[in-house]
């Protein structure tokens, strides 16, 4: 799972970046561009990714869908939603 998230937040646009190290090096590195980022977990399904991305992103929020088939017409509806 850590994989599949590292891998979409290689996706993200990035800049480069110089920093000065205590040490008196400079080290050339990225920075994201996105200052705010919001995962979303599908719940009974995407659930068992939100630790991973927790991991990565450490101050992540995280919000929540419950998608149920509609008994009537048997299509897919948004039940529930808690988004950041």
């Amino acid at each position: 799972m850590r994989l599949v998230i590292e891998f979409a937040l290689s996706l993200l646009p990035y800049s480069d970046l110089v920093v000065d190290t205590p040490q008196g090096f400079s080290y050339k590195g990225r920075k994201c561009d996105v200052e705010k980022i919001c995962g979303v977990s599908i719940l009974r399904a995407g659930e068992t990714m939100e630790q991973a991305v927790c991991d990565i992103c450490k101050d992540i929020r995280i919000g929540k869908i419950l998608i149920q088939t509609n008994q009537q017409t048997d299509e897919p509806e948004v039940s529930i939603s808690f988004i950041c």
